[in-house]
């Protein structure tokens, strides 16, 4: 009887055996087919992701445009300004004539009160020095300006700045 035991365990382990083998093969051609199926993926994935949309192409022209735009109004902005700078020339030219005479205005305000304060009155006052000469100030006067030191009408001025750099040619 032992033998009989010894061929059903062997026959039982045989089937064992074979199941296991059929497991293997079994797996083995899972493994294979999964393998491909990775690749096959990899690959449908690698040319979804390198080829862009519709919808970003057409987003990627806007934005394309949109910059060329952009780029086109920053120099139109840039020129604008420039033409405002050079269309105030004229103005910073008149303002420093004026300032200049403003300047020479001054020194005239000047000169004008420092010659009243050292002068006396302009009447009939007669004064007598030391020697016994007497003096009538109402003969002398006050100095005349000279010409040069006489601003230019405002008119004149305009007129010089928009034809020449220099306010005080002729």
């Amino acid at each position: 009887m032992m033998f009989k035991r010894d061929a059903g365990v062997e026959k039982r382990l045989r089937r064992i055996v074979k199941g296991e083998e059929a497991n293997i093969k079994l797996l083995e051609k899972q493994e294979q087919e999964l393998l491909k199926a990775v690749e096959d993926n990899g690959e449908l994935l690698e040319t979804r992701l390198n080829k862009p949309s519709c919808q970003e192409v057409k987003l990627d022209r806007e934005i394309s445009r949109l910059r060329e735009k952009t780029d086109k109004l920053q120099s139109d902005l840039e020129q604008l300004r420039i033409d405002r700078e050079r269309s105030a020339e004229p103005f910073r030219l008149m303002d420093d004539d004026l300032r200049e005479r403003l300047k020479i205005v001054r020194l005239q305000l000047e000169t004008v009160r420092g010659l009243k304060d050292r002068s006396f009155s302009s009447s009939n006052m007669s004064m007598t020095n030391r020697g016994g000469l007497q003096i009538n100030l109402s003969q002398i006067g006050t100095p005349e300006l000279p010409e040069q030191l006489h601003p230019p009408s405002y008119r004149d001025s305009v007129n010089r700045v928009e034809t020449s750099q220099n306010p005080f040619e002729n």
